[in-house]
């Protein structure tokens, strides 16, 4: 799966390039601050994590940062209020890593509708995959992602198009990061 970025879009939008089917057109959001949501159900997922750890960076917590895409599962039949995170990298196919925490995802859920109901996008942040240096196998996966952020995004979107740049430029200048 490629991506292309676009400039000045919200915080940052990508698209996916090599769509399967139809082109799915994703925003990223990420925390700047310590805003991290923990998943479950990565014991689950074990080959697909085995995938993603080919990419972990040695050290004390062994990780791999990835682009998440928070995938709601309206027809999952254990729980249709489901966030799916879906791990994206270039080289191989979308997978099913984790989910959200339930209490999480009733949270998330109804802005990631809104989102894609206003923008017809799809959100994305940035997962990380840790590995314990003791234990191999015992995957977790962290999302670098908050509501308020989702929020933001939102608010972003309700601007008349000859204010987004002005306040997208702003926005990037408040967190000291360059427009995309």
């Amino acid at each position: 799966m490629k991506f292309t970025q676009r400039s000045f879009a919200g915080p940052g939008e990508y698209i996916d390039a090599e769509s399967i089917g139809d082109e799915i057109r994703f925003v990223l959001l990420w925390s700047t601050g310590p805003d991290e949501e923990e998943t479950v159900g990565e014991a689950s997922h074990h080959s697909e994590l085995e995938g993603l750890a080919r990419w972990v960076v040695e050290g004390e917590a062994r990780s791999a940062n990835f682009l998440a895409w928070l995938k709601r599962e309206p027809d999952n039949p254990h729980d249709p209020k489901a966030v799916a995170i879906v791990a994206l990298l270039e080289d191989q196919m979308p997978e099913t890593v984790s989910y959200l925490p339930r209490p999480v995802a009733r949270q998330y859920g109804p802005l990631l509708a809104e989102i894609d109901e206003k923008t017809g996008r799809e959100v994305v942040c940035r997962g990380r995959l840790i590995v314990p240096k003791e234990d191999h196998h015992h995957y977790s996966v962290v999302l670098r992602l908050s509501p308020s952020l989702l929020d933001e995004f939102l608010a972003w979107t309700a601007l008349p198009e000859d204010a987004k740049d002005e306040a997208t430029r702003a926005a990037w200048k408040r967190r000291k990061k360059p427009p995309i």
